[in-house]
């Protein structure tokens, strides 16, 4: 009898050992299951700043881009502007010295005139 006693308290034991088993492997998995949850929330969050972030780097960029091509253009206007004053100089200076020549052409010509 004492045979049969040791089984059913053997058999009891495993059952409960299972039966515990059984009940810690449903907790491991609910807890998986909310831990890959909370992952995917994580790395969607993660997801969403990374692109809101280079969204606004990206439009840091291009405003940059757009104030460089702006001051590009100030440069090429003040050239063109140095370049338009250089030349007026420089007409306004040969002008001037066409008119001084002119001015000695007559002068040589009265004197010779004076002359004979």
């Amino acid at each position: 009898m004492e045979n049969k006693t040791l089984k059913i308290v053997l058999t009891a034991a495993i059952s409960v050992s299972l039966i515990g088993n059984i009940a810690l492997f449903w907790q491991l998995k609910e807890e998986q299951e909310t831990n890959t949850y909370k992952i995917e929330e994580v790395a969607k969050n993660a997801s969403d700043k990374l692109k809101k972030n280079s969204s606004e780097a990206q439009a840091k960029i291009d405003k940059l881009n757009q104030t460089i091509n702006e001051k590009n253009q100030e440069i090429d206007q003040l050239k063109q502007q140095d370049g338009t004053k250089a030349k007026e100089e420089v007409t306004e200076a040969q002008r001037k010295t066409a008119e001084e020549f002119g001015q000695l052409a007559i002068d040589k010509s009265l004197s010779r005139n004076e002359l004979t």
